[in-house]
């Protein structure tokens, strides 16, 4: 720009004097586009360092906001992952108690098939052995105290096989001084109530199933309180 302007004011004969000075007037033009020069790149630097102080900052902002987002995602992950905990926990002493609750309603039901197995068995071996219930009421006789007469009963298909056997049971029992059989529609085959003054033996098929069924779940209760 100066060049130009020098050869416009570079003066011609016959011309005017000019009130300015050309060579300083290009001096003063010349100063002030390096003023402006300087200015632009004084700008120039200084829009760089605004942009880059704002690269920065933004930066700075972004790594804050990552930070705090992380941690605030931490803080989240953790808040839902203890509520995932706690629902995990709640499920697994859901899922304990309801197999426990299913295995002891298994137990059960392996108790009673087992009671039921018992009394098919008994009742299969009273059918094949008609000396069960003799045994039967051997067994109670030795345990009565009263040495008086006492009396059997003993179910209608049976009883005349039992008086049969008056002898027999006398003396499997010492100091008995008489049996009095009788037949009760109350007892089935195989069993026997035997009654006397000191007390009576209910040994009837069916309560001596009820009696093993008794003592299975009793044992197995202590078993359970055992655990717990």
């Amino acid at each position: 720009m100066n060049r130009v302007l020098k050869s416009n004011f570079a003066g011609s004969a016959g011309s005017a004097p000019l009130v300015l000075d050309p060579n300083e007037l290009l001096k003063g033009i010349g100063k002030a586009e390096s003023d402006v020069q300087d200015v632009v790149t004084r700008a120039k630097q200084q829009t760089e360092i605004i942009v880059n102080t704002a690269r920065a900052d933004a930066h700075a902002l972004l790594d804050t906001a990552y930070q705090d987002g992380y941690r605030a995602g931490i803080e989240e992950a953790g808040r839902r992952s203890e509520e995932l905990f706690q629902r995990l926990e709640q499920a697994i002493a859901d899922e304990a108690a309801e197999r426990e609750g299913l295995v002891r309603a298994i137990e059960e039901q392996v108790l009673m098939l087992c009671v039921e197995l018992a009394e098919k068995i008994i009742r299969h071996e009273v059918k094949t052995d008609p000396r069960v219930v003799a045994r039967s009421i051997k067994s109670c006789l030795r345990r009565v105290r009263d040495r008086d007469e006492v009396t059997v009963r003993v179910s209608p298909k049976e009883v005349a096989q039992i008086r049969g056997m008056r002898d027999e049971l006398l003396s499997s029992a010492e100091g008995i001084r008489g049996i009095n059989v009788v037949d009760d529609r109350r007892v089935s085959a195989g069993g026997c109530i035997v009654e006397s003054l000191s007390g009576d033996f209910d040994a009837r098929i069916e309560t001596q199933v009820e009696q093993l069924r008794r003592k299975l779940m009793d044992a197995f209760d202590n078993e359970c309180g055992k655990q717990a």
